[in-house]
């Protein structure tokens, strides 16, 4: 509440707004999570912190084409909740 009157105070007299942080939520994205629910999660915390929504994931060639489905789904709904995202490339052999 306090930091929406700030804002608009500062709208109202023509200041400037220069915040020196922002928060930036991390959302990992996995074959196995309920991504809906974390990916929703982590959108209501961006929103309430006037912050960053980042979602990665693990890139590798060993996933089965379900898998991969699964994951490009997770993908999608991300950036559909704004989310910017990332692929980090796997170093370790994944477990059947």
């Amino acid at each position: 509440m306090v930091d929406r009157q700030l804002e608009d105070y500062l709208l109202a007299h023509g200041i400037e707004q220069l915040w020196g942080t922002q928060e930036r939520i991390l959302v990992y994205l996995t074959r196995e999570a309920n991504t809906s629910a974390i990916m929703a999660s982590g959108r209501r915390n961006a929103d309430r912190f006037h912050g960053e929504l980042f979602a990665v994931y693990i890139r590798h060639d060993q996933l089965s084409e379900r898998d991969e489905r699964s994951l490009q789904a997770q993908i999608k709904e991300a950036q559909e909740l704004g989310a910017q995202t990332a692929a980090l490339d796997a170093t370790t052999r994944l477990k059947p």
